[in-house]
């Protein structure tokens, strides 16, 4: 049950913004940000088909984010996670803060929030019968 709201998740995703301007990649492109070398990877939080995720430090501020490093061919993917993450205004989602390439790779900064996974306390609640499937969808749903 779990592989099935997995990828109903990710369609949704998909369909929040199909929309892809294969130049818009370069606009988000801030010259200005912090350099990458001022932050510290902390942990490993998980990883992906296209990804690893790891908790940080900055190192000047000392505040910790959330790292998202894909691989350059991927940046559709990370253009429009981006863009679906710019439009979340929520105090229990990540807030974007940065993009940024190096080493070949995208990297995604988003605030660093501690706790569960939404993938984790939806799926328990689906194995314990805590919530019905159809709820599940009507708040996937609801979050578009």
């Amino acid at each position: 049950m779990f592989s099935k709201f997995k990828k109903l998740c990710c369609r949704t995703a998909d369909v929040i913004d199909n929309s892809y301007p294969e130049n818009e990649i370069n606009i988000m492109k801030d010259d200005n940000i912090e350099r990458p070398d001022q932050y510290q990877i902390i942990s490993l939080l998980g990883t992906g088909g296209t990804s690893n995720v790891y908790k940080i430090k900055n190192l000047k501020t000392g505040k910790f984010y959330t790292c998202k490093k894909m691989p350059l061919s991927k940046k559709r993917r990370a253009y429009r996670e981006v863009t679906v993450l710019k439009k979340i205004n929520n105090s229990y989602f990540p807030t974007f803060r940065k993009l940024f390439i190096e080493d070949n790779k995208l990297h995604i900064i988003t605030d660093y929030i501690e706790g569960v996974e939404l993938f984790d306390m939806v799926h328990a609640c689906l194995e314990f019968n805590l919530i019905t499937k159809d709820n599940a969808l009507k708040y996937i749903n609801y979050m578009r």
